[in-house]
């Protein structure tokens, strides 16, 4: 069993005075390939530290001792494929100002604080997609140009959570927290090349919200992606920024 140790960095800021969900099942993704989901059991916070260890074809996070934080194994989507937006609605999409505020400003994701990612999102309009454009910088790769996995999981998380800004659930009486986020990597993504991603709102029951994600370079699709949000009395406000259709 391999282990090693890891502090969270204090800009990988997601909700306010917690990691960036996407980031944390990013370390405990790292290194492995095909389809993986990630399940997050505890809340991280900036500068906390973690272990990793790696058993077969699980990866686990662990904190303080024997606290699970994240565990990581190969695992199927939970949503079928669906092919994205055509890219003139994609462009028309970026070029329209963003219709709310951005959920969490300093979000290592979607903000806009120095260190965020660059990561563009907008809601297509008439339509039940929400769309991403990224182009990772350099800093964000390896010697290879290869960038680093970890980025990866971090926009998609944000990605695919800002779908339910732009397909109202059913419910939106509760708030919600990451279950679960699944990725499944095509290629890698290189850095200086446009990524666009899209996501939707796929199904919900009272218990969960299964959102999907693809992304693509050009005509190339690289990856697919789903998330679980869990519904809960804490976490991320449903109706956050959702306009009241009766209203």
């Amino acid at each position: 069993m391999g282990t090693n140790t890891i502090e969270v960095p204090a800009t990988a800021d997601g909700m306010p005075g917690l990691t960036q969900g996407g980031y944390v099942a990013g370390l405990a993704a790292e290194g492995m390939e095909g389809r993986v989901r990630v399940w997050l059991r505890r809340p991280t916070a900036p500068g906390d530290r973690l272990r990793r260890e790696v058993d077969g074809d699980e990866a686990r996070l662990i904190r303080s001792g024997d606290e699970l934080v994240a565990a990581a194994r190969p695992s199927k989507l939970l949503v079928d494929r669906r092919p994205g937006p055509s890219s003139a609605a994609v462009d028309d999409a970026l070029s329209r100002p963003l219709p709310h505020p951005i959920p969490f400003d300093t979000c290592l994701g979607c903000g806009t604080a120095a260190h965020s990612l660059g990561l563009i999102i907008r809601p297509v309009p008439d339509t039940n997609w929400t769309i991403g454009s990224w182009t990772p910088r350099a800093d964000l790769g390896g010697d290879a140009g290869i960038v680093w996995s970890t980025w990866v999981w971090t926009v998609l998380d944000c990605v695919t959570s800002w779908a339910i800004f732009n397909h109202r659930p059913d419910d939106m009486s509760s708030r919600a927290v990451t279950g679960t986020i699944a990725y499944e990597a095509l290629r890698p993504l290189r850095v200086g090349e446009r990524v666009h991603f899209w996501s939707w709102l796929d199904h919900e029951d009272d218990r969960r919200l299964v959102l999907g994600g693809g992304l693509a370079v050009g005509d190339e699709i690289v990856g697919w992606a789903d998330q679980e949000l869990i519904r809960t009395s804490q976490g991320m406000d449903l109706a956050m920024f959702m306009p009241d259709p009766a209203a």
